[in-house]
């Protein structure tokens, strides 16, 4: 009797992995197409007039003020800025800053980097115990300290978990000592749940740096969130909010990828 091939990807003889892989591939293409849209309007709806806001110390007329709004391009239906937005982004224009009047991709490169820097510090800081820098040391400390108890938690969850496997029954059996057994064996494992954790949180903790960065003043993305919500700063907002999801996104890839090479079940299932 012959044998009717199956359709789809499995025609083409892609593994399930691949197929996974695949998948996840093509929604993090489409993600950012929901990023997009959902980027523009969520910022529409805050109140207050980006123009007002300006020139809130200042006597302006109104005149001046609907001129100002035309130069920002807020006089143009809501369809036509929307147009305009996607059209821009995919072009790399994230336009200009109302506050600094700046590209927003100049300003957004100005504070990229002492964010990194706080960042970067934070998982030494995490990982060395001498090291001890004044001026950030609180900044990262407080950015440190809550991940490092959520890491805590789920690896010895996942290692309490993994050491009543058979399997460890079974090296145990071979004569392995224990402490070859928990670190050739059990503590591999269980560092599945914590790596996807620790890539997840990677994306989250660029904007979680917000809060930190707000009460340190430490210039860097968080602050100038925090700034830009109080003009309300549109064109600034959406530049620092795309660069956080795309943080988001290509975390999860990542993270995806990497469950996959690690743990050769989901290569295979």
């Amino acid at each position: 009797m012959a044998t009717i091939p199956a359709a789809g990807s499995r025609s083409l003889g892609l593994s399930a992995g691949q197929r996974r892989i695949g998948g996840k591939l093509v929604g993090a293409l489409l993600s950012p197409a929901f990023v997009l849209v959902f980027n523009f309007f969520l910022f529409r709806v805050l109140p207050g007039d980006p123009a007002k806001t300006l020139t809130r110390n200042r006597l302006v007329s109104a005149e001046q003020l609907e001129v100002l709004r035309q130069s920002f391009g807020l006089d143009k239906p809501l369809p036509q800025q929307f147009a305009d937005y996607v059209g821009d982004t995919l072009r790399g224009d994230l336009g200009i800053s109302y506050k600094f009047r700046q590209p927003v991709s100049t300003v957004i490169a100005e504070r990229v980097w002492p964010t990194v820097l706080l960042l970067r510090l934070s998982t030494l800081l995490s990982t060395v115990i001498g090291l001890f820098i004044w001026h950030l040391f609180l900044p990262c400390l407080t950015l440190t300290l809550a991940y490092i108890a959520e890491y805590a938690l789920v690896m010895r969850s996942s290692l309490l978990d993994e050491l009543g496997e058979d399997y460890l029954t079974t090296a145990r059996a071979k004569g392995l000592r224990e402490a070859l057994v928990r670190r050739r064996h059990a503590v591999p494992n269980a560092l599945l749940p914590t790596t996807t954790l620790i890539f997840l949180n990677l994306g989250f903790v660029v904007s979680g740096a917000i809060t930190i960065e707000t009460v340190f003043s430490w210039p860097g993305l968080g602050l100038l969130s925090y700034e830009a919500l109080r003009t309300p700063d549109y064109p600034l907002l959406q530049g620092v909010f795309l660069l956080f999801s795309a943080a988001v996104i290509v975390a999860n890839v990542v993270a995806d990828l990497l469950y996959s090479y690690l743990d050769p079940r989901v290569r295979t299932g």
